[in-house]
């Protein structure tokens, strides 16, 4: 996802999913693992958890998302 905001750098961000569930309910799930965005000034690595909500329509959409950044 790329960043947003006043002076937010433009990259590449990529996943490492490390594992994935759903709900026995079937209408949230996650995922975790570690990501990097790199840029032409650095990569800055993190771990993430994303958190899934499943809608009416059955489409899957983000309900949260968590970033924490890894030491360099």
């Amino acid at each position: 996802m790329p960043a947003a905001g006043c002076g937010a750098a433009t990259g590449t961000t990529t996943w490492e999913t490390y594992h994935t569930d759903v709900s026995s309910s079937g209408d949230l799930g996650y995922a975790f693992g570690v990501g990097a965005t790199v840029t032409a000034e650095r990569t800055s690595q993190f771990s993430f958890l994303h958190i899934w909500r499943r809608g009416a329509d059955g489409a899957w959409k983000l309900a949260l998302e968590v970033q924490s950044p890894l030491q360099e």
